[in-house]
C-alpha cells in the first residue's frame, strides 16, 4: 500500500482511500469517530508520513476533527447512523452532509443571490452508492435527482464538446 500511496499518479478520492488502508494499516484509529474529534496536527502527519506535502493540512485537520465531533454529537459515533438517516434518499443524504459539516457546504453568491454546489456531498451519496453496488446503505432510490458534480473538470469536458453555454469572456478565463 506504500508504494501506490507514493506514486505521483495516485491523487483524489483513490489518494485518500490509500491513505485510510494505510492508517488502518498501521493501527491508527482513523475510523473511529472519538479519535477524529480529538485528532492532532502531529497524528494527522504521522498517517500522512512519506507521502509528499498535503495542501491546506490544518483545514484538512479541522474538517476530520469536525467529523469526529458531529458523527459522536448526532450519529452515535458512526457514519452508517448518518447513511441510514437518511432513509435511502441520496438528497437527503446530502442535505444531512451540507447541514450538518461545513466541509460540504460549498456555495458561493451570484448576482446576490446564494448558489449551493455541495459537490463532495453528491459524490459522497454517488460513490457510496456505486461501491456497495446500490444495495444496502448505498441503496438510494432518488439518485437520478443529484445534479452533475461541477468541477474544474465540467468546463474543460463542455468546451471540448462544444456545448458550453458559457459567454466568451468566461471562455477566456478558463484558458488562463
Amino acid at each position: 500500500m506504500g508504494n501506490l500511496v507514493q506514486r505521483k499518479d495516485v491523487f483524489g478520492i483513490l489518494w485518500i482511500g490509500c491513505l485510510s488502508q494505510k492508517g488502518l494499516e498501521s493501527r491508527i484509529p482513523i475510523t473511529d469517530a472519538s479519535f477524529l474529534a480529538s485528532l492532532t496536527l502531529k497524528q494527522l502527519n504521522d498517517v500522512l508520513a512519506g507521502t509528499g506535502v498535503l495542501q491546506l493540512t490544518e483545514e484538512r485537520l479541522w474538517n476530520l476533527q469536525e467529523l469526529g465531533r458531529v458523527l459522536l454529537e448526532k450519529y452515535q459515533g458512526q457514519a452508517s447512523e448518518l447513511v441510514a438517516d437518511a432513509r435511502g434518499s441520496a438528497l437527503k443524504l446530502v442535505r444531512a452532509l451540507a447541514s450538518g459539516f461545513s466541509s460540504f457546504r460549498d456555495q458561493a453568491t451570484y448576482q446576490g443571490r446564494k448558489v449551493f454546489f455541495y459537490k463532495r456531498a453528491q459524490l459522497f451519496a454517488a460513490d457510496l452508492h456505486g461501491a456497495l453496488g446500490g444495495k444496502g446503505l448505498g441503496n438510494f432510490c432518488d439518485m437520478k435527482e443529484l445534479t452533475a458534480f461541477a468541477d474544474y473538470k465540467l468546463p474543460q469536458v463542455l468546451r471540448h464538446a462544444g456545448c458550453s453555454p458559457i459567454r466568451r469572456v468566461s471562455r477566456r478565463r478558463w484558458t488562463e
